[in-house]
């Protein structure tokens, strides 16, 4: 079941009874634009500022469960801004969220 509604004021999806949010591409680009402002435009994993941050899903996004919230309801942080190098490095954790 997919129900449109927003998130943090952005654009997107609600699925599985809103226990997932997907952003649509305009929502995203909300919503990266938070996640960067939170961590003041420096890597979250290794402090360094970057003139690039790429926003870094925790949680496995195969498999159709993808969620955009940067945090989710249990309070776990699942979007990171890192910077190339940190993101090349970082895998993604294989737990489903919801």
């Amino acid at each position: 079941m997919r129900i449109e509604g927003r998130h943090l004021n952005a654009p997107g999806h609600w699925y599985e009874d809103g226990n997932r949010w997907v952003a649509t591409d305009y929502g995203w680009n909300l919503i990266r634009k938070y996640v960067i402002e939170q961590a003041k435009g420096k890597c979250e994993k290794c402090g360094k500022e970057a003139q690039y941050l790429d926003i870094h899903h925790r949680f496995g996004r195969g498999g159709g469960k993808r969620d955009d919230r940067p945090v989710l309801g249990d309070g776990t942080k699942n979007l990171l801004a890192l910077c190339r190098f940190c993101h090349s490095e970082t895998p993604i954790e294989r737990r489903y969220v919801g």
